[in-house]
């Protein structure tokens, strides 16, 4: 989960991801970090093209550990998506009005 506690957040840095929440919080992080740097549509876009291309692997051939990773990194980007380019989404809408 991406919004873990501060004390598992300084545990997961100190010696590595120990639960499968610390996985997604290591892949949340990056997320938020460049959508604060620029909050834009064309910055979601390049994102998911990231998540995409990272998550694009022959995921039977994978051991559990590295499986786990990846579907951190698919919640990382599903939370992401709701709590920050969403909410976006919706402002755009009604300073532009609906499609």
């Amino acid at each position: 989960m991406p919004f873990t506690t501060t004390e598992a957040k300084t545990r997961t840095a100190a010696i590595g991801p120990q639960e499968k929440g610390d996985h997604c919080n290591l892949a949340f992080r990056p997320l938020v970090d460049e959508w604060v740097r620029s909050a834009r549509w064309t910055t979601a876009h390049e994102l998911r093209r990231d998540v995409i291309d990272r998550l694009t692997v022959d995921f039977r051939k994978l051991d559990d550990y590295e499986r786990d990773k990846y579907v951190a990194l698919d919640l990382a980007w599903q939370v992401f998506f709701n709590v920050y380019v969403m909410p976006y989404e919706e402002m755009k809408r009604n300073l532009n009005g609906n499609a």
